[in-house]
């Protein structure tokens, strides 16, 4: 209540800066929407916002430009996706340092106690961390737009028609297809590859990966196939088809795409292995003589009717 308040009162003077700091963290849904219309009210009138936040789409879609801190120093300052995109490879840096300081102690720890096996049960749960360095793969990180451990690369990302050809503009009702193509660099199993749709504004319009259909398959206890338990050998290539209806509104969309290891199938204990920022470009266009709606999405509303 006492943030509500103090956010209420500042936005009511109209000021020349409005300083927010984490402020929309906390509050209901509702209290939230409200601030982001009032904050896109004020910027829109020539207020200057500063908005400080961890949360990287209210970032990217309130503010032009970002200054990422990392322990109080500058890590990188200029377009605003261009900061969150650095600021998710600095929180996979130091995932991968945390994970390898911990594969160092049990390795010491085992040369110690010479217990092997708890070694081996370790380095799974932590996802095999050092592998990476170890394979030493040349152009995992080397993109500015991608970055990753490296045990699987994203070689290609495609957007499809209904007949597999390659195809750059849909219309609602049309299928929407996404070939994600990889290239394994080590032995591997429990990934997952999944994609993230943007509009050209910046805002997630979706994102989904394999293992949301696995957690499905496993959750109904289905006979069908699971990716997550695929093998996949050092040097192989694989390909991941991804369709959809495209009920998407008139926009320009970028794919993001990435390709993680999953300890467990629940998003619960996450590795990324390749990330690719803009992987593809595709574009919605409206038949408005055949099919029309406004928005970002077709929710495919029917109308009914009766006169009494």
């Amino acid at each position: 209540m006492l943030v509500r308040l103090a956010f209420a009162v500042q936005v009511q003077v109209e000021p020349d800066i409005l300083i927010v700091d984490e402020a929309l963290a906390v509050g209901d849904a509702l209290f939230q929407k409200r601030c982001y219309q009032q904050i896109e009210k004020l910027v829109s009138s020539g207020t200057t916002l500063l908005f400080v936040s961890h949360d990287q789409e209210s970032v990217r879609t309130l503010t032009n430009r970002a200054l990422l801190l990392n322990r109080g120093v500058a890590a990188a300052c200029g377009l605003s996706s261009e900061v969150v995109l650095e600021y998710r490879r600095l929180l996979h840096d130091e995932e991968s340092s945390y994970f390898s300081a911990i594969a160092n102690e049990l390795n010491t720890r085992s040369k110690v106690t010479n217990e092997t096996n708890v070694l081996e049960e370790a380095s799974r749960t932590i996802g095999a961390a050092n592998t990476a360095a170890e394979l030493n793969v040349a152009g995992a990180s080397t993109n500015s737009r991608s970055f990753g451990d490296g045990e699987v690369k994203i070689v290609r990302v495609e957007t499809l028609d209904e007949e597999g050809c390659p195809c750059l503009v849909y219309y609602p009702g049309e299928t929407l297809r996404i070939r994600v193509i990889c290239e394994a660099q080590a032995n591997i199993d429990k990934l997952n590859v999944a994609v993230r749709l943007r509009n050209k504004e910046g805002i997630k319009i979706y994102s989904w990966g394999t293992l949301n259909q696995d957690m499905n398959i496993l959750a109904v206890r289905s006979e069908e196939p699971v990716f997550w338990s695929q093998q996949i050998k050092a040097g192989e290539q694989f390909q991941v088809l991804l369709e959809c209806p495209c009920n998407l509104g008139v926009n320009l969309y970028e794919i993001q795409a990435a390709i993680s290891f999953e300890d467990t199938p629940d998003y619960m204990s996450q590795r990324l292995l390749h990330w690719v920022d803009e992987a593809a470009f595709f574009q919605v266009a409206m038949k408005r003589d055949e099919y029309f709606f406004g928005g970002v999405v077709d929710l495919q509303m029917k109308a009914k009717w009766r006169f009494e």
